[in-house]
């Protein structure tokens, strides 16, 4: 009724479903035109009936029977839904909306796989509610039947005429926001379509650090499904594993440095990967590791710029400005450097990584989410003139209007690079670090930030720094690190249209 209800409306509608229901979409008596069948294969009823009397629905009366037939159900399931989920995707190839119902939750995963809107279509609420006792938990059948099981209408069939109704009238009556009518819109961003391949490169590493653990960041973010929740997005992800370097001595500084000789080990490596990446028309995305790495990739984005003629922009998202040298330090750890060796003030061979040096320009560079800055350092800052929104901006203007400024003037002749040591969240949703510093954007306003980034549609390069597993709890800062990421790449929480 509701594939007639939207052609009557003016769609072209395409049923898929499993291939013993080809008889019911196009024989209908009395539809012309038939709606177009799409079969696929698989069918669940046939394992209802395999089980007979022990399934989920038969032994609703005992909830312990129930949830145990509901496990073996979807044990055997499991095969048969992955079946389903392969051919209904190639039925559903080619459509520019997907609506699915309660069977078939998955055509969300669907419908982000082919990069499409899609709408959930639901009878009844999921949540049962005194009108609307819900159907999947283990109650009597017989509630199915009593009355106000379809509110106001009295059964099923006329609850579907009176939504048909509505659509076929939808021509003459103004339609409604999408956020009102629509349960679940599966994000959707055109531009993922013809997203380049992202190269994961993990760096594990914490040479520069001032405590050990960050070597651990690049496998808790594969644990936490980094590669995975991207590629549910439709994009590519090719995973290199991690780079090779020298082990961390854990040495006092020495002339300023902690582990220069190391450093530059290792930053030489991710120069070479990330180059390597760019050089293939890739999006380099580095897994760290701490935040020195930064030298590397950067420097490696920099000369990708002047060689493709590219302006570029970085975005800092730090609790620290990293604008140390070794004469003002206090610790000797170069995480708290690279910014400031990006503008040539470092070791030498770090510097020189760059050619021409230094690999950064005072306006290429904005720093957001800085609140922990040491005073000669606070005072270098100035001096350079670097441009920094640091938590008492976001406070008092918002994280909208910061993102707005950081992002003026970056068009299509700009490569848009992140690095986002995870500091930069509030501890409260973050503790995985080593610096921890309070007071960091919260969940909301780090989405924001993320999804503003997005919606410019000019990233073209990321680093990820920081994540400490040995200070986590459960890998729950990777998986808000992994969660933020995929804002970065579409993800939204907005229901809108874009």
């Amino acid at each position: 009724a509701l594939g007639e209800g939207l052609r009557d409306a003016g769609f072209n509608v395409r049923i898929a479903a499993p291939r013993g229901f080809a008889s019911l979409v196009t024989n209908r008596g009395g539809v012309t035109p038939p709606l177009q069948f799409a079969p696929f294969d698989g069918n669940p009823s046939d394992l209802l009936i395999e089980q007979g009397d022990q399934t989920p629905m038969t032994l609703g009366t005992n909830p312990i029977r129930s949830l145990l037939a509901t496990r073996n159900f979807l044990r055997q399931a499991r095969p048969l839904y992955r079946q389903m989920l392969h051919t209904a995707a190639e039925a559903c190839r080619g459509s520019d909306v997907l609506v699915y119902g309660l069977p078939t939750l998955w055509g969300a995963h669907i419908a982000e796989g082919l990069g499409i809107p899609s709408v959930r279509a639901l009878l009844q609420p999921l949540a049962p509610t005194r009108s609307f006792p819900s159907a999947l938990l283990p109650f009597r059948r017989a509630m199915i039947q009593q009355p106000g099981f379809c509110g106001e209408h009295g059964d099923l069939q006329s609850l579907v005429h009176e939504r048909t109704s509505l659509l076929r009238n939808s021509r003459q009556t103004p339609a409604r926001p999408a956020h009102s009518i629509l349960t679940r819109c599966a994000p959707y961003n055109p531009r993922m379509k013809s997203h380049p391949t992202i190269r994961l490169i993990g760096a594990p590493t914490d040479i520069g650090a001032g405590s050990r653990g960050a070597s651990m960041g690049p496998e808790a973010l594969r644990v936490a499904g980094l590669a995975d929740a991207l590629t549910a997005r439709g994009l590519n992800v090719v995973d290199d594993g991690n780079l090779s370097g020298p082990p961390n001595p854990w040495l006092p500084p020495s002339d300023g440095y902690r582990h220069l000789p190391e450093t530059l080990a290792w930053n030489v490596a991710v120069r070479e990967a990330v180059s390597h990446a760019l050089a293939a028309g890739e999006f380099p995305m580095l897994l760290g590791g701490d935040h020195c790495l930064a030298i590397g990739s950067i420097t490696a984005i920099s000369a990708h710029c002047r060689r493709k003629g590219k302006r570029l922009r970085v975005l800092w998202l730090d609790a620290h400005a990293d604008f140390n040298t070794s004469a003002i330090t206090p610790s000797g750890n170069i995480h708290g450097m690279p910014v400031a060796t990006l503008f040539g003030f470092g070791a030498g061979a770090l510097v020189n990584l760059a050619d021409p040096a230094p690999a950064l320009k005072r306006d290429e560079i904005i720093q957001i989410g800085i609140r922990s800055v040491d005073d000669a350092e606070k005072r270098f800052v100035h001096e350079q003139g670097l441009e920094v929104f640091d938590m008492r901006s976001i406070d008092e203007m918002s994280m909208r209007t910061v993102m707005q400024q950081a992002l003026q003037n970056v068009d299509d002749d700009t490569h848009l690079h992140v690095s986002f040591d995870v500091d930069f969240l509030d501890p409260d949703i973050a503790p995985g670090v080593g610096t921890t510093v309070r007071g960091g954007p919260t969940y909301r306003e780090a989405q924001l930030c993320m999804e503003m980034i997005a919606d410019s549609g000019r990233l073209a390069s990321l680093d990820v720094m920081e994540l400490n597993p040995a200070l986590d709890v459960r890998n729950r800062t990777a998986e808000v690190a992994v969660d933020l990421i995929e804002s970065l790449f579409g993800k939204s929480t907005l229901m809108r249209q874009a």
